[in-house]
C-alpha cells in the first residue's frame, strides 16, 4: 500500500461468500516477519520473530456459517486444529470470524468460562442488519492467556461490513519465555568399564575391616575409578 502497510491476502472464491483471508502488516513490524502463507480460502498464517528470539504465530481464519453442512464445519475445524498443532511458536494467536457463538450449550454446560453469551448457536453471533440485535462471532484465542492485556471492539471503525473490528493488545515477556524454553545441559548417565570393574572386584580382599567407614570408602573409590 502507498502508506507502507503490507497486504497479505488470499483469493476470493468465485460464487462463494468466503475467501480472501489475510493480514495487514504495519511498516514497523515488517522486518520481524519470518514467513506468511495462505493455506486455504479459510485459513492464513503469519509468523513473526522478536528481537529476543521468541516466535509468534498469528492464524487468521473464517469459519463456515450456521447453514453450512456438518462436513464443511468438521473439515474447517480439523484443518485449523492441524495448523495450530503444527506451529511451534511460543506465542500463538488464532483470530477471525468463527461464525461461532460462545455460551451455554443445549446440554446446559459452559464450555469456555462465564464470559460468553446466554445461548450458544451451532456456529456464531453477529450484528443483524437492523442494527439493534448484536451477535459475537469474532474471537481471539491464544496459548498464552497472560499475554492478553485487553480485548475490545472498535465500534467507530467502519469496514463496510456488519462486523466490528476486534482488537487485542498483547505483551511479550522475555523472562517468562526464557524460563519456559531454556534447557540446561543434559544429565550424563555414568558409564562403567566392565573390565576394570571386574578387575577391581577380583583385587579387593573382601574382608570385613575393623573400620566399616574406611572399608566402604575403599570400595567406592575402586568403583568410581572404573
Amino acid at each position: 500500500m502507498e502508506s507502507g502497510e503490507l497486504v497479505v491476502m488470499g483469493q476470493k472464491i468465485d460464487g462463494k461468500n468466503f475467501g480472501g483471508v489475510g493480514f495487514l502488516v504495519h511498516p514497523k513490524i515488517q522486518s520481524s516477519i519470518h514467513s506468511h502463507e495462505v493455506l486455504s480460502p479459510r485459513i492464513a498464517v503469519l509468523r513473526l520473530r522478536t528481537v529476543k528470539k521468541a516466535t509468534i504465530t498469528i492464524v487468521n481464519c473464517y469459519g463456515p456459517n450456521s447453514v453450512a453442512s456438518k462436513e464443511d464445519k468438521d473439515n474447517f475445524y480439523a484443518e485449523l486444529e492441524a495448523v495450530v498443532k503444527k506451529e511451534k511458536s511460543y506465542y500463538k494467536y488464532i483470530c477471525g470470524d468463527f461464525n461461532a457463538l460462545v455460551g451455554n450449550g443445549s446440554d446446559g454446560n459452559w464450555r469456555l468460562g462465564r464470559h460468553g453469551n446466554a445461548t450458544r448457536n451451532d456456529n456464531g453471533f453477529r450484528e443483524s442488519p437492523n442494527g439493534s440485535t448484536h451477535s459475537e462471532l469474532d474471537h481471539i484465542l491464544t496459548n498464552r492467556r497472560w499475554s492478553l492485556m485487553d480485548t475490545t471492539v472498535l465500534p467507530s471503525f467502519d469496514s463496510g461490513s456488519d462486523h466490528r473490528l476486534l482488537r487485542a493488545k498483547v505483551r511479550l515477556n522475555h523472562r517468562t519465555f526464557k524460563r519456559d524454553t531454556h534447557r540446561g545441559p543434559p544429565i550424563r548417565s555414568p558409564e562403567y568399564n566392565e573390565a576394570k570393574l571386574q578387575k577391581a572386584m577380583d583385587a579387593y580382599h573382601w574382608k570385613r575391616a575393623e573400620n566399616p567407614t574406611e572399608d566402604y570408602e575403599k570400595l567406592m573409590k575402586g568403583l568410581t575409578f572404573c
